[in-house]
Order: C-alpha cells, then structure tokens, then sequence
C-alpha cells in the first residue's frame, strides 16, 4: 500500500510541476504577445506592415535583457546580436510584472515620436527606438525581459534592422499618411 501511496504522490507532484511549466510557459508569452500587438498597432497608424513574432528574435531579446541586467546598465553593447538586428532598449528600476515591463517600454519607445522631425529625417539618439519600431523595411520581431536585484530591462529585436543611414525617408513616415514631412493630426489641431 506504500508504494501506491508514494506513487500517487509522485505522479501527482510531477503532474503539478508540469502544469506550472505549461502556465509559465503561456504567461511568458503573453507579454510578448502584448508587445508585438502594442507594436504593430503602433506601426499600422504610421502605414507600414505588421511584424512577425519569431522565436529566434524572442531567444536573442531575452540573452541581451539579461545581458544588459546582470551589467546593470544599456548600452547597445550585447554580445548577442550581429549588423541584421535591430535593438530597443529600456530599463527601470524596480520589480514589475511583465505585461508591465512591455507596456512601460513600448509606450516609451512610442513616446519619442514627439522628438522626431518628419521634415528632415534622420538618426538621433532621442529617437531610435521609435523609428525602429515602426521602420518599414524590418519584418520579424521579439522582445524578451529579465530583472535582478530591483533592475529590470526589456529589449525589443527586429529583423532587419532598421536606422540605416540614408534610408528614413523610405522608412519612416507620419502617422495617417504614408510619407514623410504631413501630419493629419497636426492639421487638425491646428485648425480647431
């Protein structure tokens, strides 16, 4: 009757560490879900094609978050990626979930779009992240997070990169219209 007992236990014990890796497995996703939909959202109100999730992007953004976390600050310097990724960085002190962290660093990233000049496009660290994250040329995307001690980094990666020298005014577009140098919402502000 012992053996049976033990194992139950046991078949019991490792049908709960199975389930928390399926759920662990299905919530770590869902920020990457929400940060891809936040993300292409972003990019359909500047008319350029949705990204694409793929786990190899995921695999990369995750190892430079972590990267970037054990060293304690961003500094495009991962190991990890090579001249065809694109990188999004942000970093907060603080313990977040998640979907936190991916909401906090994609409104970030989108926030930087005010600093932009659509007459004369071009690169500028106060707005990296915005023209990557809706460069049109870029197709696949992940992002990934890791915190330690109180410090948390999420990275975004696309593929291919985008802020190419020369090419903005092909990639990078107002919102509504499509091209460079309009803005509807701006028309409309200032007629009101």
């Amino acid at each position: 009757m012992d053996f049976r007992l033990t194992a139950i236990v046991w078949a019991l014990a490792l049908t709960l560490l199975q389930l928390q890796l399926c759920l662990g497995f299905q919530v770590s996703m869902k920020y990457q879900d929400n940060a891809l939909r936040v993300t292409n959202d972003f990019r359909a109100k500047h008319n350029v094609p949705a990204l694409r999730m793929d786990e190899s992007l995921n695999d990369i953004a995750f190892r430079c978050a972590n990267y970037y976390t054990h060293k304690g600050n961003i500094d495009y310097s991962c190991p990890y990626l090579n001249r065809t990724t694109g990188e999004n960085l942000f970093s907060v002190k603080g313990w977040f979930s998640l979907e936190d962290v991916a909401r906090m660093a994609t409104h970030s990233w989108m926030e930087e779009e005010k600093n932009y000049n659509f007459h004369k496009p071009s690169s500028s660290g106060a707005t990296n992240e915005f023209t990557q994250m809706i460069w049109k040329d870029s197709k696949k995307f992940g992002f990934g997070v890791a915190q330690r001690n109180g410090y948390t980094t999420a990275v975004s990666t696309f593929s291919p990169a985008g802020n190419q020298l020369g090419r903005f005014t092909k990639n990078v577009f107002s919102q509504f219209t499509g091209s460079t140098g309009f803005n509807c919402q701006n028309m409309q502000q200032t007629h009101k």
